[in-house]
């Protein structure tokens, strides 16, 4: 069991996906439950579509799916020892909305009707689909960085000798020029006139 990630069946049959790493220690840390699937027959039914770079189906071959996350469930089918069948009739884009009724469209429907085992994409974690469907987070496989933008201010032009005073407003260097040159209650009118 060293090394490789396994489905083991417990006392009821269940199978538990285990990490050989704790298998070490007296007890088995179980990472999930898969009761309806036998290995041994049944494919990991995995719901998906088209959604590069993350999948990547192949329009001749629907099971021929490529990209971030399936090359990443190729390695677990690999290590583990269980086969894929990709389900590709989704609409593109419908990772799942909760409808009027209750009921769940895109991969989280699929998921929640039982109709996938899995629901393989980028998608975003929402309170609604945390409800009815367990998102793989401790892992992360992409990061995304949301930006905000606001109109900037248009770039002035000057010449060598302006941009040194950039740094002071023109009334302090006004106000710094009259105090160099008199006393300080000449200083405060002449700030005072200019603001």
């Amino acid at each position: 069991m060293e090394g490789r990630l396994q489905l083991s069946p417990n006392a009821s049959g269940v199978h538990q996906l285990v990490d050989p790493a704790a298998a070490r220690s007296a007890d088995l840390q179980q990472l999930g439950d898969w009761p309806t699937l036998n290995t041994d027959i049944d494919p990991l039914v995995v719901a998906t579509f088209h959604n590069p770079p993350y999948t990547i189906v192949d329009p001749q071959d629907s099971q021929n799916v490529t990209g971030y996350l399936a090359d990443l469930m190729s390695v677990l089918s690999e290590e583990i020892g269980f086969s894929i069948q990709y389900d590709i009739n989704n609409t593109v884009g419908d990772f799942g909305v909760q409808r009027p009724d209750g009921t769940f469209s895109g991969l989280v429907g699929r998921l929640v009707d039982k109709k996938a085992h899995v629901g393989l994409a980028a998608m975003s974690w929402r309170r609604e689909r945390q409800s009815v469907v367990d998102f793989v987070g401790k892992v992360p496989v992409a990061v995304e960085e949301i930006n905000f933008y606001v109109p900037g201010r248009p770039q002035a032009s000057m010449d060598e000798m302006e941009s040194l005073l950039t740094p002071l407003d023109k009334n302090v260097w006004i106000c710094l020029g009259r105090w160099g040159g008199g006393g300080a209650e000449n200083v405060w009118q002449l700030c005072i006139l200019i603001n």
